[in-house]
Protein backbone atom coordinates (compact mmCIF):
# COMPACT_ATOMS: atom_id res chain seq x y z
CA UNK A 1 0.00 0.00 0.00
CA UNK A 2 2.45 2.22 0.22
CA UNK A 3 3.27 2.32 -3.82
CA UNK A 4 -0.33 3.42 -3.49
CA UNK A 5 -0.29 5.81 -1.15
CA UNK A 6 2.84 7.98 -2.31
CA UNK A 7 1.30 8.01 -5.92
CA UNK A 8 -1.93 9.03 -4.95
CA UNK A 9 0.51 12.26 -2.91
CA UNK A 10 1.76 12.45 -6.77
CA UNK A 11 -1.55 12.70 -8.42
CA UNK A 12 -2.92 15.30 -5.94
CA UNK A 13 0.02 17.84 -6.47
CA UNK A 14 -0.17 17.50 -10.22
CA UNK A 15 -3.93 17.94 -10.16
CA UNK A 16 -3.95 20.43 -7.26
CA UNK A 17 -1.18 22.56 -10.10
CA UNK A 18 -3.56 22.21 -12.79
CA UNK A 19 -6.75 23.00 -10.79
CA UNK A 20 -5.02 26.35 -10.08
CA UNK A 21 -4.69 26.92 -13.71
CA UNK A 22 -8.21 26.24 -14.91
CA UNK A 23 -11.44 23.33 -14.64
CA UNK A 24 -10.45 20.83 -17.02
CA UNK A 25 -11.21 17.44 -18.02
CA UNK A 26 -8.32 15.09 -19.30
CA UNK A 27 -8.44 13.47 -22.32
CA UNK A 28 -7.85 9.38 -22.02
CA UNK A 29 -5.47 7.82 -23.64
CA UNK A 30 -3.80 4.23 -24.52
CA UNK A 31 -0.95 3.31 -22.71
CA UNK A 32 1.32 2.29 -25.87
CA UNK A 33 0.70 5.68 -27.04
CA UNK A 34 2.93 7.46 -24.71
CA UNK A 35 6.01 4.50 -24.70
CA UNK A 36 7.79 6.81 -26.91
CA UNK A 37 8.16 9.87 -24.76
CA UNK A 38 8.42 7.78 -21.83
CA UNK A 39 11.89 6.16 -23.33
CA UNK A 40 13.31 9.58 -23.14
CA UNK A 41 13.41 10.02 -19.77
CA UNK A 42 16.79 8.46 -19.07
CA UNK A 43 19.24 11.03 -20.88
CA UNK A 44 22.10 9.26 -23.32
CA UNK A 45 20.46 5.73 -22.88
CA UNK A 46 20.12 4.27 -26.17
CA UNK A 47 18.78 0.97 -24.53
CA UNK A 48 15.95 1.76 -22.70
CA UNK A 49 13.00 -0.27 -21.99
CA UNK A 50 8.99 -0.07 -21.21
CA UNK A 51 8.78 -2.84 -18.24
CA UNK A 52 5.46 -1.95 -17.02
CA UNK A 53 2.59 0.61 -17.35
CA UNK A 54 0.44 1.09 -14.77
CA UNK A 55 -2.86 3.12 -13.79
CA UNK A 56 -4.14 4.30 -10.39
CA UNK A 57 -7.85 4.70 -9.94
CA UNK A 58 -8.77 7.52 -8.49
CA UNK A 59 -11.27 10.63 -8.48
CA UNK A 60 -10.37 13.81 -8.54
CA UNK A 61 -13.06 16.74 -7.67
CA UNK A 62 -11.90 19.82 -10.19
CA UNK A 63 -14.84 21.84 -9.35
CA UNK A 64 -17.17 21.35 -12.12
CA UNK A 65 -16.40 17.81 -12.73
CA UNK A 66 -14.67 14.90 -11.30
CA UNK A 67 -11.81 13.14 -13.15
CA UNK A 68 -11.12 9.27 -12.67
CA UNK A 69 -8.16 8.45 -13.38
CA UNK A 70 -7.89 4.87 -13.91
CA UNK A 71 -8.81 2.40 -16.36
CA UNK A 72 -11.88 3.07 -18.57
CA UNK A 73 -13.97 -0.27 -18.74
CA UNK A 74 -15.42 0.44 -22.20
CA UNK A 75 -12.13 1.63 -23.86
CA UNK A 76 -9.04 0.44 -22.33
CA UNK A 77 -8.28 4.46 -22.09
CA UNK A 78 -6.87 6.35 -18.87
CA UNK A 79 -6.44 9.70 -18.03
CA UNK A 80 -2.96 9.07 -16.96
CA UNK A 81 -0.60 6.54 -17.08
CA UNK A 82 2.44 5.64 -15.19
CA UNK A 83 5.77 4.25 -17.11
CA UNK A 84 8.60 2.46 -15.62
CA UNK A 85 11.76 2.33 -18.09
CA UNK A 86 14.21 0.44 -17.24
CA UNK A 87 18.25 0.82 -18.93
CA UNK A 88 20.41 -2.45 -18.80
CA UNK A 89 23.63 -0.82 -19.78
CA UNK A 90 23.44 2.30 -17.35
CA UNK A 91 21.21 -0.24 -14.65
CA UNK A 92 18.91 2.59 -14.02
CA UNK A 93 15.04 2.69 -13.55
CA UNK A 94 12.80 5.59 -14.27
CA UNK A 95 9.14 6.23 -13.11
CA UNK A 96 7.36 9.01 -15.34
CA UNK A 97 3.31 9.63 -14.68
CA UNK A 98 1.96 11.07 -18.12
CA UNK A 99 -1.34 12.96 -19.17
CA UNK A 100 -2.27 14.78 -22.40
CA UNK A 101 -2.65 17.85 -21.20
CA UNK A 102 -1.30 20.88 -21.96
CA UNK A 103 0.07 18.71 -24.63
CA UNK A 104 -0.05 14.87 -25.40
CA UNK A 105 2.01 12.83 -23.40
CA UNK A 106 3.13 15.67 -20.83
CA UNK A 107 5.32 14.56 -17.97
CA UNK A 108 4.92 15.23 -14.05
CA UNK A 109 8.12 17.59 -13.46
CA UNK A 110 11.30 15.75 -12.65
CA UNK A 111 11.90 15.17 -9.33
CA UNK A 112 7.95 14.98 -8.48
CA UNK A 113 7.40 11.29 -8.02
CA UNK A 114 9.33 10.16 -5.27
CA UNK A 115 12.13 7.39 -5.87
CA UNK A 116 10.24 4.86 -4.09
CA UNK A 117 7.05 4.63 -6.45
CA UNK A 118 7.85 1.44 -8.49
CA UNK A 119 5.53 -1.23 -9.51
CA UNK A 120 6.16 -4.99 -8.76
CA UNK A 121 7.46 -6.68 -11.59
CA UNK A 122 10.56 -7.63 -13.54
CA UNK A 123 12.89 -5.90 -15.56
CA UNK A 124 11.91 -7.85 -18.72
CA UNK A 125 10.63 -5.90 -21.53
CA UNK A 126 6.66 -5.34 -22.59
CA UNK A 127 6.63 -6.54 -26.23
CA UNK A 128 5.42 -4.18 -28.57
CA UNK A 129 2.04 -6.47 -29.74
CA UNK A 130 0.09 -6.59 -26.40
CA UNK A 131 -3.36 -6.38 -26.46
CA UNK A 132 -4.85 -3.12 -25.02
CA UNK A 133 -7.83 -1.08 -25.27
CA UNK A 134 -10.51 -2.22 -26.74
CA UNK A 135 -9.18 -5.93 -27.10
CA UNK A 136 -8.25 -6.35 -23.33
CA UNK A 137 -11.94 -4.90 -22.50
CA UNK A 138 -13.32 -7.64 -24.33
CA UNK A 139 -10.48 -10.07 -23.11
CA UNK A 140 -12.66 -9.50 -19.58
CA UNK A 141 -15.88 -9.10 -20.65
CA UNK A 142 -16.13 -12.87 -22.13
CA UNK A 143 -14.65 -14.42 -18.63
CA UNK A 144 -17.94 -15.74 -16.26
CA UNK A 145 -16.77 -14.90 -12.80
CA UNK A 146 -15.99 -11.05 -14.44
CA UNK A 147 -19.39 -10.87 -15.17
CA UNK A 148 -20.68 -12.23 -11.91
CA UNK A 149 -18.53 -9.70 -10.17
CA UNK A 150 -20.14 -6.69 -12.48
CA UNK A 151 -23.54 -8.11 -12.18
CA UNK A 152 -22.96 -8.10 -8.41
CA UNK A 153 -21.05 -4.23 -8.09
CA UNK A 154 -22.43 -2.79 -11.31
CA UNK A 155 -20.42 0.74 -10.46
CA UNK A 156 -17.15 -0.66 -9.22
CA UNK A 157 -13.93 0.68 -11.22
CA UNK A 158 -10.70 -1.17 -10.84
CA UNK A 159 -7.89 0.63 -8.30
CA UNK A 160 -5.21 -0.47 -10.05
CA UNK A 161 -4.66 -1.86 -13.97
CA UNK A 162 -1.05 -3.23 -14.72
CA UNK A 163 1.14 -4.62 -17.39
CA UNK A 164 4.58 -6.49 -17.44
CA UNK A 165 6.16 -9.54 -17.81
CA UNK A 166 6.32 -12.58 -15.94
CA UNK A 167 10.23 -13.18 -14.34
CA UNK A 168 8.80 -17.04 -13.58
CA UNK A 169 5.88 -18.95 -14.52
CA UNK A 170 2.32 -18.24 -12.98
CA UNK A 171 -1.30 -19.83 -13.20
CA UNK A 172 -1.71 -20.85 -16.78
CA UNK A 173 1.14 -18.47 -18.16
CA UNK A 174 4.77 -19.64 -18.52
CA UNK A 175 7.87 -17.20 -17.84
CA UNK A 176 8.23 -14.34 -20.38
CA UNK A 177 4.44 -13.94 -20.88
CA UNK A 178 3.32 -10.37 -20.69
CA UNK A 179 -0.40 -9.76 -18.68
CA UNK A 180 -2.23 -7.49 -17.44
CA UNK A 181 -3.70 -7.48 -13.85
CA UNK A 182 -6.41 -5.43 -13.04
CA UNK A 183 -7.71 -5.02 -9.03
CA UNK A 184 -10.64 -4.03 -7.70
CA UNK A 185 -10.42 -2.87 -4.07
CA UNK A 186 -13.25 -3.82 -1.30
CA UNK A 187 -15.20 -0.49 -0.44
CA UNK A 188 -14.69 -0.88 3.24
CA UNK A 189 -12.65 -3.97 5.35
CA UNK A 190 -14.91 -6.51 5.47
CA UNK A 191 -15.03 -7.08 1.42
CA UNK A 192 -12.84 -9.18 -0.47
CA UNK A 193 -10.33 -7.62 -3.29
CA UNK A 194 -11.44 -9.17 -6.85
CA UNK A 195 -8.40 -9.85 -9.19
CA UNK A 196 -8.09 -10.22 -13.48
CA UNK A 197 -5.40 -11.64 -15.45
CA UNK A 198 -5.15 -11.10 -18.75
CA UNK A 199 -2.75 -12.62 -20.67
CA UNK A 200 -1.20 -10.28 -23.21
CA UNK A 201 -0.93 -11.68 -26.36
CA UNK A 202 -4.18 -14.10 -26.28
CA UNK A 203 -6.47 -12.47 -24.21
CA UNK A 204 -7.08 -15.79 -21.84
CA UNK A 205 -8.42 -14.37 -18.65
CA UNK A 206 -8.75 -15.74 -15.38
CA UNK A 207 -10.56 -13.77 -12.75
CA UNK A 208 -10.83 -14.64 -8.66
CA UNK A 209 -11.44 -13.07 -5.23
CA UNK A 210 -8.59 -12.66 -3.15
CA UNK A 211 -9.53 -15.24 -0.43
CA UNK A 212 -11.70 -17.73 -0.25
CA UNK A 213 -15.28 -16.37 0.87
CA UNK A 214 -17.35 -19.35 2.26
CA UNK A 215 -16.96 -22.80 4.32
CA UNK A 216 -17.86 -24.14 0.77
CA UNK A 217 -15.28 -23.20 -0.86
CA UNK A 218 -12.64 -23.77 1.89
CA UNK A 219 -14.05 -27.20 1.34
CA UNK A 220 -14.11 -27.49 -2.36
CA UNK A 221 -10.34 -26.19 -2.02
CA UNK A 222 -8.64 -28.22 0.66
CA UNK A 223 -10.98 -31.35 0.09
CA UNK A 224 -9.92 -32.02 -3.62
CA UNK A 225 -7.57 -34.71 -5.44
CA UNK A 226 -6.84 -35.32 -9.05
CA UNK A 227 -4.48 -38.23 -9.49
CA UNK A 228 -2.65 -40.63 -10.69
CA UNK A 229 0.22 -37.24 -11.66
CA UNK A 230 1.61 -36.92 -13.76
CA UNK A 231 -1.47 -39.11 -15.69
CA UNK A 232 -1.54 -40.27 -19.21
CA UNK A 233 -5.51 -41.12 -20.99
CA UNK A 234 -7.43 -39.86 -17.86
CA UNK A 235 -7.41 -38.51 -14.19
CA UNK A 236 -9.42 -39.58 -11.49
CA UNK A 237 -10.90 -36.37 -9.78
CA UNK A 238 -12.21 -36.39 -6.13
CA UNK A 239 -14.44 -34.26 -4.38
CA UNK A 240 -15.95 -33.61 -0.89
CA UNK A 241 -18.72 -35.94 -0.91
CA UNK A 242 -20.82 -32.82 0.22
CA UNK A 243 -20.64 -31.61 -2.90
CA UNK A 244 -22.92 -34.74 -4.43
CA UNK A 245 -25.77 -33.94 -6.26
CA UNK A 246 -24.03 -30.28 -6.96
CA UNK A 247 -23.30 -29.89 -11.03
CA UNK A 248 -19.39 -29.72 -11.48
CA UNK A 249 -17.39 -27.86 -14.62
CA UNK A 250 -13.91 -28.88 -15.10
CA UNK A 251 -11.67 -27.38 -17.19
CA UNK A 252 -7.85 -27.25 -18.26
CA UNK A 253 -5.78 -24.70 -19.62
CA UNK A 254 -1.97 -25.21 -21.49
CA UNK A 255 0.65 -23.13 -20.91
CA UNK A 256 0.17 -21.22 -24.13
CA UNK A 257 -3.40 -20.07 -22.86
CA UNK A 258 -5.37 -23.28 -24.80
CA UNK A 259 -8.51 -24.06 -23.15
CA UNK A 260 -10.35 -27.52 -22.97
CA UNK A 261 -13.71 -28.30 -21.80
CA UNK A 262 -13.53 -31.76 -19.71
CA UNK A 263 -16.42 -31.71 -17.91
CA UNK A 264 -19.67 -29.23 -18.81
CA UNK A 265 -21.78 -29.57 -15.53
CA UNK A 266 -21.52 -32.90 -14.94
CA UNK A 267 -23.73 -34.13 -12.34
CA UNK A 268 -21.75 -35.51 -9.11
CA UNK A 269 -23.41 -38.89 -8.49
CA UNK A 270 -20.38 -39.72 -6.49
CA UNK A 271 -16.86 -38.30 -5.15
CA UNK A 272 -15.14 -39.51 -8.11
CA UNK A 273 -15.45 -38.39 -11.63
CA UNK A 274 -12.89 -40.19 -14.24
CA UNK A 275 -12.31 -37.65 -16.86
CA UNK A 276 -10.64 -38.57 -20.18
CA UNK A 277 -7.20 -36.67 -20.63
CA UNK A 278 -5.85 -38.63 -24.25
CA UNK A 279 -6.61 -35.79 -26.08
CA UNK A 280 -4.26 -33.35 -24.80
CA UNK A 281 -0.92 -32.91 -25.19
CA UNK A 282 1.79 -33.72 -22.84
CA UNK A 283 2.69 -31.33 -21.10
CA UNK A 284 1.93 -29.54 -17.72
CA UNK A 285 -1.88 -28.65 -17.70
CA UNK A 286 -3.60 -26.17 -14.98
CA UNK A 287 -6.96 -28.07 -14.31
CA UNK A 288 -10.03 -25.84 -12.96
CA UNK A 289 -12.49 -27.64 -11.14
CA UNK A 290 -15.99 -25.41 -9.80
CA UNK A 291 -19.30 -26.24 -8.58
CA UNK A 292 -21.61 -24.85 -11.41
CA UNK A 293 -24.36 -24.03 -8.97
CA UNK A 294 -22.26 -21.64 -7.53
CA UNK A 295 -20.00 -18.82 -9.06
CA UNK A 296 -17.55 -18.22 -6.51
CA UNK A 297 -16.64 -22.04 -5.92
CA UNK A 298 -13.37 -23.11 -7.39
CA UNK A 299 -10.52 -24.60 -7.14
CA UNK A 300 -7.29 -25.42 -9.29
CA UNK A 301 -4.38 -28.21 -9.79
CA UNK A 302 -1.73 -28.71 -11.94
CA UNK A 303 -1.54 -32.21 -13.86
CA UNK A 304 1.37 -33.18 -15.80
CA UNK A 305 -0.16 -35.21 -18.71
CA UNK A 306 2.41 -38.16 -20.45
CA UNK A 307 1.72 -39.66 -23.31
Amino acid sequence: MKLLTLLVIAIGMIFGYLESKAQLTLPKFLPSACTGTAKGQIPGATDVLITSIASVGVNYDLGVSTVYTGIDLETGKAAMWMYNIYSPSLDTSVTSLMINFPLPCSSLPSGQIPDSITISGSNLPIPANTIEGVELINALKTNADYQTFVYANPDSLPLIAVISVLPEAFLTYPAGTPYWELLWAPADSTGSPFFCFVHGFNGETVCFSGVSVSVSEQLLTSGTKVYPNPADESVMVELPSALIGHSINIEAFSPNGQRVVLSDGQLLASPGISIPTKHLTSGIWYVRIRDASSTSLATSKLVIIQH
